[in-house]
């Protein structure tokens, strides 16, 4: 064979590899779209900001260590976690709360995921929460279930609990969404739960908790590792929630124009 042809088989057959696994490594790097209408967004890369610029939070307690994209935020006991300051932005009447998690032990007493709300509980003052049931913090046969809970000022509120336990010990994404007809609840990328929505959410100065509740006198833990979370003001659709998950490690793509444009602000945007 020819020099000029062996160059030119060898040049085929490069193209032809690389058509070939070019799909399946694009498939294996994606990152995930961000959903439309973000609020805020809590990396918890090592800090408490939000990519958007608009609500930082402050750490209460627990120590930055690997999650599941980067890194994540370990608060396993009660008070500690991020306490973002109250806002009405951080309480729209349709809503999308998604996130990672990891629980490595189900405790007895409810562990806290995300809460917009006081220290006795889920109530008609509280907003919204999402957690999992601890091993009596919930009705007969629910401990290791997720659960949404959404409060209607000044009366009413409503839980959905999931129908499949969350993982123990690896970590699980949990997301909930709010349309004004239904509310829905999907672990790890699968709807497992839904009911009517009864209401609409009503903000009442209540900090945004991420982890275990921060509010003085409140006893739920948080889980051992909290990571990638992010508040919408429009319910995501299952595709989009279904991508997030897909994409796991990698992430939700971070080319999202931030709110602000201040450095501190594309500092955390652009910071991995």
């Amino acid at each position: 064979m020819s020099t000029a042809r062996a160059c030119r088989w060898s040049s085929t057959l490069l193209i032809a590899l690389a058509l070939t696994w070019a799909p399946r490594l694009a498939a294996a790097t994606s990152c995930a779209p961000v959903p439309a209408g973000l609020v805020g967004w809590w990396r918890l890369d090592g800090n408490p900001g939000d990519v958007t610029g608009q609500h930082p939070g402050a750490v209460t307690g627990g120590s930055f260590v690997p999650g599941e994209v980067s890194q994540g935020l370990a608060c396993p006991n009660p008070g500690e976690g991020v306490e973002v300051p109250d806002d009405p932005a951080l309480s729209p009447p349709q809503f999308t709360i998604d996130l990672w998690a990891r629980i490595d032990d189900l405790p007895e007493v409810n562990p806290s995921l995300i809460w917009k709300g006081s220290a006795s509980g889920a109530n008609v003052s509280s907003p919204y929460g999402l957690g999992v049931y601890g091993t009596s913090g919930g009705p007969p046969g629910t401990a290791g279930l997720p659960v949404l809970t959404v409060g209607y000022f000044p009366s009413g509120s409503q839980a959905v609990v999931g129908n499949v336990t969350i993982p123990i010990g690896t970590f699980f994404h949990l997301a909930a969404t709010a349309d004004g007809t239904t509310l829905s609840l999907y672990l790890d990328g699968q709807l497992v739960g839904s009911q009517p929505q009864q209401g609409v959410p009503v903000d009442l100065d209540h900090p945004l908790q991420i982890g275990a509740v921060t509010v003085p006198g409140a006893i739920n833990p948080g889980p051992n590792v909290i990571d990638e979370v992010e508040l919408h003001d429009r319910a995501a659709t299952a595709a989009e929630i279904q991508a997030i998950y897909v994409a796991g490690a990698e992430g939700k793509c971070l080319a999202t124009p931030a709110k602000s444009s201040t450095w501190g602000s594309l500092k955390i945007l652009y910071a991995k």
